[in-house]
């Protein structure tokens, strides 16, 4: 699952995932429907920006985690702040990967991921 406000964000990323022989089951746009898909859904993994309208990444991250503690989440995002991508770790991201992204580290994160 894709979680992006960015239309292009979300199709660079689906034609990534595509290449990794794994299935997109939802994009959605903003934080609201991102936890309403993911509760519905229940994804193998989510790559989750930072930035998206009605609340932030890292309070979507909280909450699923919350909602399930073994989710499986990437944070893709432009920002490259140390604290923030350490405070991102400790919440349960599994990565962090910044953008512009190189194709190679998503189809890496996802090998992690699916190990």
């Amino acid at each position: 699952m894709i979680a992006d406000d960015s239309t292009a964000m979300r199709m660079a990323l689906s034609e990534t995932i595509s290449r990794s022989n794994h299935e997109l089951i939802a994009e959605c746009k903003d934080s609201i429907e991102t936890l309403e898909k993911f509760k519905l859904l229940n994804p193998d993994l989510l790559f989750l920006d930072w930035e998206m309208p009605k609340t932030d990444g890292f309070a979507v991250l909280k909450e699923i985690k919350k909602i399930e503690p073994n989710a499986k989440i990437i944070m893709v995002t432009a920002h490259d702040d140390m604290e923030l991508i350490q405070n991102c770790i400790k919440q349960g991201a599994l990565a962090y990967i910044t953008k512009p992204f190189d194709s190679e580290k998503i189809l890496e994160a996802i090998s992690f991921a699916t190990e």
